[in-house]
């Protein structure tokens, strides 16, 4: 197997491009070939490259274009669809409330030794970037308990069982008391993966207007602050926003504000929107 990784400032502009042309001109792709199969997959199209790797057992999982998260051709390598090394032998539930639930799991390690596995099961969360047609967006400001920090971080709530766009509609409103017009959703991303199932829907809020409702002194949020886009990025840069769960959310903004004439992203399919 030979690892190639290709960069370049331009990004392909037609579905049908030829591998060939694709190599002179992606935005970022990493991807692993068999040596065999190099000349093939330049002779086949864009579009049938991944089903040619797949017969030959080389790739498992579509290479697909779409604008999220690494805003071009997401790429599903063998290494993320391997076996399960792990073997689940009995579960139970050993804590549980209305935020959350811990659950013991026996399992049988990687190394094939026995052990204990404690999993965090959480309802999956929304996070909103509020973002003006000036290029502003909207922060808040919290303190948190469990850091004795205050912290600025995005526009963001459990989904308490609603479609994430509902949920994401009535966060927004709660907290900061906007509506917004336009949509987007810029992916999904896995929270905690090391402890927990918590996933994120990450959502694009445009072409705002203020409402009368407003939640704010109740949520504990005591200040909305309007920053510049790029200020923003400055703060990340800078550590003022430390909140990896409110950091992820602006880049990906980011990424997507750089090229926002793509198509809606499509999260992989082994993360389902409405989970």
């Amino acid at each position: 197997m030979k690892k190639f990784l290709y960069t370049n400032s331009s990004r392909p502009t037609c579905l049908k491009t030829t591998l060939s042309r694709i190599l002179k001109n992606p935005f970022k792709i990493s991807c692993i070939l068999g040596t065999k199969l190099t000349d093939t997959a330049t002779r086949t199209s864009y579009r049938t490259t991944p089903e040619c790797l797949r017969r030959k057992g080389r790739l498992i999982g579509p290479c697909r274009y779409q604008n999220n998260p690494s805003r071009g051709c997401f790429v599903v390598l063998s290494s993320q669809r391997m076996k399960n090394p792990w073997k689940k032998l009995d579960s139970k539930m050993v804590h549980e409330n209305p935020f959350f639930s811990v659950r013991e799991d026996k399992v049988i390690r990687p190394d094939g030794k026995e052990g204990t596995y404690r999993v965090i099961e959480k309802s999956p969360s929304v996070f909103i970037v509020p973002i003006t047609k000036k290029r502003e967006v909207y922060l808040i400001g919290q303190y948190r308990y469990t850091t004795s920090l205050y912290s600025l971080e995005v526009p963001a709530g459990g989904s308490d069982g609603q479609r994430p766009l509902t949920a994401a509609k009535r966060e927004l409103q709660e907290e900061t008391g906007l509506i917004a017009r336009k949509w987007t959703k810029l992916g999904v991303i896995q929270c905690s993966n090391d402890s927990s199932n918590h996933l994120g829907h990450i959502f694009l809020a445009q072409d705002l207007c203020e409402t009368e409702s407003n939640k704010m002194q109740d949520d504990g949020i005591d200040r909305l602050k309007i920053v510049p886009f790029k200020t923003v990025l400055q703060m990340i840069t800078n550590g003022e926003i430390t909140d990896g769960l409110s950091i992820a959310p602006l880049l990906m903004a980011d990424l997507w504000l750089r090229t926002s004439n793509r198509r809606p992203c499509r999260p992989p399919t082994h993360m389902s929107q409405n989970r």
